[in-house]
């Protein structure tokens, strides 16, 4: 029978995969609510405007710019991207009530975080410097100057507003399907998904705190697959004492990581000797062995990938470090990225882009 620690991690995986499942259903709709409301009133507002053509010195274009200022109404798409973040926190904290009520080999009831509480945890705590409302509104900014800009190279080009406007709602101007158009929505999903990995690792953090008397730390888990960045290879499996957190999810843009719980051993709980025969008759445990306080350990990441085809491996790793690795001159994940995280460069492993050895400075 697998450990406490065992099954939390496996708990682990099964809540990223339901929030990677939830968080589908959020980007579906804020691209919906882009495509089919804030980009149509665009549209009705810029064929409103008194004129139809623009030069790149002409002064009207910072009448373009504020019509579609003040026509986005982005606070549709806001809103949802609040609501998920907070949904994201409160699914994640009843998945760490249930799987807890599930793995605990005793009866023991969770104390769980207030939805006020839980509210300011995931908006107002800073994330890269910056709280959740100021990354939604740096969103909305940057969307902005994205449509200006594609609507602004329409028109240098000699194409006529009501031409862009159509365009815009059709997808079919180059500028609106692989320019400014493509960030809007490609911005908006890595957002809302970052912001919902974050929610849901600071619920795991705030949950662990406030249930000390059972859990000692934290354990990254990353996502076994052929996107899985170098940063999050390197991390997987690491484990924090509550009180030395290190580096956690997100680590990046559309981060898919998360934290499992690792729990203490009946000796660090304080159940020991004679109070120990008393708990465990009172509670009926049948394996003591199960709440060791071991740190488990999860699926090895060298593991799986060695075991990978080489196609899988080109594509996670590069064509040159993937031979690299299998040839042994790379020997672990944790190799591709330096004591700050960053991605270390082929000339720190002595070779150039095409996979040669860098001759000598000499």
């Amino acid at each position: 029978m697998p450990s406490v620690n065992e099954e939390l991690i496996e708990s682990a995986f099964l809540a990223e995969i339901r929030r990677f499942g939830a968080t589908n259903e959020v980007v579906a709709e804020i691209k919906r609510v882009i495509r089919e409301e804030v980009l149509p009133d665009i549209a009705e507002t810029l064929n409103r405007l008194p004129f139809d053509q623009l030069t790149a010195q002409d002064i009207r274009l910072l009448d373009l710019r504020n019509a579609i200022t003040d026509a986005m109404g982005w606070d549709r798409v806001t809103s949802k991207l609040e609501q998920a973040t907070i949904d994201a926190a409160r699914s994640e904290l009843d998945d760490s009530y249930r799987e807890f009520r599930n793995a605990l080999p005793f009866e023991w009831e969770p104390t769980l975080i207030a939805p006020a509480q839980l509210v300011n945890i995931v908006m107002d705590r800073p994330f890269n410097n910056k709280i959740m409302r100021e990354w939604f509104s740096e969103l909305q900014a940057t969307s902005q100057e994205n449509i200006y800009e594609a609507f602004r190279i329409g028109m240098i080009e000699g194409k006529s507003i009501p031409q862009m406007t159509k365009d815009l709602l059709l997808r079919e101007y180059g500028a609106f399907t692989t320019g400014g158009i493509s960030r809007v929505f490609d911005n908006a999903e890595a957002v809302a998904r970052t912001a919902t990995t974050y929610s849901s690792v600071q619920t795991r953090l705030a949950f662990a705190d406030q249930n000390s008397d059972v859990i000692k730390g934290v354990q990254y888990v990353a996502t076994l697959d052929d996107r899985t960045t170098f940063i999050c290879m390197s991390l997987h499996g690491d484990v924090y004492s509550l009180d030395d957190v290190g580096p956690i999810p997100p680590q990046h843009y559309n981060c898919r990581s998360t934290l499992a719980y690792v729990t203490k051993s009946w000796e660090e709980m304080g159940i020991t000797g004679a109070r120990e025969v008393e708990f465990f008759q009172r509670y009926r445990v049948t394996d003591a062995t199960r709440m060791d306080g071991k740190i488990a350990t999860p699926p090895d990441f060298d593991v799986w990938l060695k075991d990978q085809p080489v196609g899988t491996q080109n594509t996670l790793l590069g064509p040159v470090r993937a031979q690299m690795y299998r040839d042994g001159k790379i020997e672990s994940v944790k190799d591709l990225v330096d004591a700050d995280g960053a991605t270390k460069l082929l000339d720190q492993f002595g070779v150039n882009r095409a996979g040669n050895p860098l001759k000598d400075a000499g």
